[in-house]
């Protein structure tokens, strides 16, 4: 008898989402006299649907509003979803991008903070400026200028470094990471380059020569490869 009754109720539900599907092409009136199904029953189940989406969206809220207070507004979309998993409560980025998007709320990142990626004040001595601002070269690997930036996301800062040859602007290398060490900024960035596109003899490298350029382990490897 218990699954006769299934049996009929998911039989019922069958035919209330065949109506939804094709209410744009017949009345609900007419389906459910044809059907044989009564269009209250139709509607009190479309009711019931509605209502369970709107007690998990509301539910999902309370969840996302108490991370990213928590987090003292600075988490994003990506993180809260992130949180939440660890947490056992699942749902999508989407969703959350969309109650954040409701609710008027976005990572806030303390503008107070800034990284300083140029650290100069490290009592080294620096390079002469042998570029003395002339942007032009005749041929590829003859002068090549890097910087390091940073870009706030909703997990911290990330740090870009570039190197870019003056002769036709390319970006010959480039690296992202999550600190300002040498290794994973400049090196990084220098070991492709010089995949890329190997430097001539006498090549200039050009930068601000902030702390992670004048570390000897790149300053050895720019004399190994006879760049000034």
């Amino acid at each position: 008898m218990k699954k006769g009754h299934r049996h009929i109720l998911q039989e019922r539900q069958l035919t209330y989402k065949f109506i939804k599907e094709h209410s744009h092409e017949f009345s609900v009136e007419s389906m459910c006299e044809v059907l044989e199904i009564s269009s209250s029953a139709y509607y009190s189940w479309r009711q019931e649907k509605v209502s369970k989406r709107k007690i998990a969206f509301e539910r999902d809220t309370k969840h996302v509003l108490k991370e990213y207070h928590l987090s003292k507004k600075r988490y994003g979309s990506y993180k809260i979803t992130s949180s939440l998993k660890e947490k056992g409560i699942q749902t999508s980025r989407n969703r959350v991008a969309r109650i954040m998007k409701k609710e008027n709320i976005k990572s806030c990142i303390c503008k107070s903070y800034k990284p300083q990626t140029t650290q100069s004040n490290h009592g080294k001595k620096v390079a002469p400026n042998i570029l003395n601002r002339n942007f032009k070269t005749d041929a590829p690997a003859k002068a090549w200028v890097s910087d390091l930036t940073y870009i706030p996301t909703d997990q911290g800062w990330l740090y870009l470094t570039m190197i870019l040859d003056l002769f036709d602007h390319s970006i010959v290398g480039w690296s992202m990471s999550e600190d300002m060490t040498a290794e994973n900024t400049v090196l990084k960035a220098w070991k492709m380059a010089k995949i890329n596109r190997k430097p001539e003899k006498g090549m200039i490298f050009h930068s601000d020569q902030g702390v992670q350029y004048i570390a000897e382990n790149f300053q050895k490897d720019l004399r190994k490869n006879h760049v000034i």
